[in-house]
């Protein structure tokens, strides 16, 4: 369900769960972030169920989770065209190792 991926200035999404000194080895690569990634796919059975479903867990744990040390960000992104429901927490290199 977890997935990272992608790259971009001072902020990089990775498509693994490497260690954070993996980056360190190759020069090329300068990050100040990284982000999580949670992932699944919702349908549009009864009327959207499961993308309700889907808002309102992540409602009960969105506070906790921009509570965390180190936490930027929390991004909901959902895709209608392909049912992605997609949540991007965005945080400190330290962070990302402590969580």
């Amino acid at each position: 369900w977890l997935k990272l991926f992608g790259s971009s200035n001072k902020f990089l999404i990775v498509s693994v769960l490497p260690s954070i000194s993996s980056f360190c080895t190759m020069p090329f690569v300068k990050f100040e972030n990284i982000a999580r990634e949670w992932r699944f796919k919702w349908s549009t059975e009864n009327d959207n169920a499961s993308l309700m479903q889907a808002q309102a867990a992540l409602e009960d744990i969105l506070a906790d989770v921009s509570s965390i040390e180190g936490v930027s960000s929390v991004q909901r992104v959902v895709c209608g065209g392909c049912q992605d429901f997609k949540v991007i927490t965005k945080l400190s290199e330290k962070a990302f190792k402590d969580w």
